[in-house]
């Protein structure tokens, strides 16, 4: 009963958001989402070491998504991401303080990261849509952010993927997915999504060298999840004639398109 119950409440949000008229306070912020970059090109950035922060002055003219600790590049830059996201439950609980104070880019989290995290309860959330999961076939994405996200996929990055096809993105950029990673002490903890705790022993594994401080706490990469993820999402876009393409310098996903960072984005003079 409380399952369809739920339903409903769905199906009724979504109506009334076609007609402009919002039940939840967070729906507002989701619905401006769809087509608010109708035709654009999106780059989503991921945290990898060939990602440089000054190549985001070759983003100019695109609708640009960043996660995690992206904050890192400064307050000096004053670049922002146009959509910034947190689904790692480490990466919130470390870094509270520092998600709420990044300023600039629209935000949106998982509720349950909220769940694990309540220094962050008022920060917009992202619906997880359960019924649908990325190792299921067919493909498809839902239609709005109020019906959520497909459910898995390993990555923040496939959060960030379906928000660029919800605003209305042509051609989908992936920069800084090295998929590569390097040290980390395992331990027999893990979290409550089954993901087993790695201890930070000084490694570099992202853009930033002081990204992970030593004896910090994250989660073993599943790479295989993350495949199946990129796979669907590739499906998933083309069917809607939008094409994913990994632009990072260097990769070691081999699922996807790859075309070369500079080919895409070309050095300014």
């Amino acid at each position: 009963m409380k399952a369809a119950l739920r339903r409903a409440l769905l199906f009724l949000r979504v109506f009334l958001a076609k007609r402009n008229v919002f039940i939840l306070k967070n729906d507002r912020k989701l619905w401006s989402i769809i087509g608010s970059s109708q035709g654009r090109d999106a780059v989503i950035i991921g945290m990898g070491p060939s990602f440089q922060k000054e190549d985001v002055e070759r983003f100019k003219g695109h609708l640009t998504f960043a996660c995690n600790k992206i904050f890192l590049m400064g307050d000096d830059n004053a670049w922002r991401p146009d959509y910034y996201s947190v689904t790692d439950f480490l990466v919130a609980e470390n870094n509270v303080e520092a998600i709420l104070d990044y300023k600039g880019p629209a935000k949106f989290i998982h509720p349950e990261v909220v769940d694990s995290c309540p220094g962050l309860i008022g920060m917009d959330t992202l619906r997880v849509d359960r019924r649908r999961k990325f190792s299921q076939d067919p493909a498809p994405f839902n239609d709005n952010p109020i019906s959520g996200l497909v459910s898995g996929g390993g990555t923040v990055l496939v959060s960030l993927i379906q928000m660029a096809y919800w605003a209305g993105c042509k051609n989908i950029y992936l920069v800084g997915l090295d998929f590569s990673f390097t040290g980390g002490r395992k331990t027999e903890d893990k979290i409550d999504s089954g993901d087993r705790v790695l201890i930070s022993e000084g490694e570099v594994n992202h853009f930033h060298p002081n990204y992970r401080q030593e004896g910090e706490a994250w989660t073993e990469p599943k790479y295989e999840v993350q495949k199946t993820g990129f796979r669907y999402c590739q499906k998933a876009l083309e069917k809607k004639g939008v094409r994913l393409i990994n632009a990072s310098r260097r990769t070691k996903l081999d699922v996807l398109e790859h075309i070369p960072f500079d080919e895409i984005f070309p050095p300014i003079d």
